[in-house]
């Protein structure tokens, strides 16, 4: 890992008087899967994961960025939320799964409609 990246990621005490930094969008590195695609909220807050795994199965993990250590420690870092990982035997299945995941922890803005007085 860069020394750039890790600055990023952990952040300096310096880059505490603008607060903590925004989502990593880098490629995480996974030790045992291949990360096949990421797709992330709106808001860039969350994310889920797509691996593949050695026997051909593409697991979902849910991510969000966590800034709480931000203030004590100047580090704010991706880490899993809530659930589970998924697994699934297609890549069309594991994005539809990922988006039903982003889609409960950051529901999209209702679409304005016109309306008549």
């Amino acid at each position: 890992m860069g020394v750039d990246r890790l600055r990023r990621i952990v952040g300096t005490r310096d880059g505490d008087k603008n607060g903590p930094p925004p989502p990593d969008t880098s490629v995480p590195q996974r030790r045992a899967n291949a990360v096949v695609d990421i797709i992330y909220s709106p808001s860039k807050w969350y994310r889920e994961v797509i691996t593949l795994d050695a026997s051909g199965l593409f697991r979902v993990s849910d991510e969000r960025w966590d800034i709480r250590d931000w203030d004590v420690a100047g580090v704010a870092y991706w880490c899993p939320y809530d659930r589970f990982t998924t697994i699934t035997d297609t890549l069309e299945n594991a994005r539809k799964l990922a988006a039903e995941a982003l889609q409960l922890v950051e529901p999209a803005a209702p679409e304005q409609k016109d309306v008549e007085p």
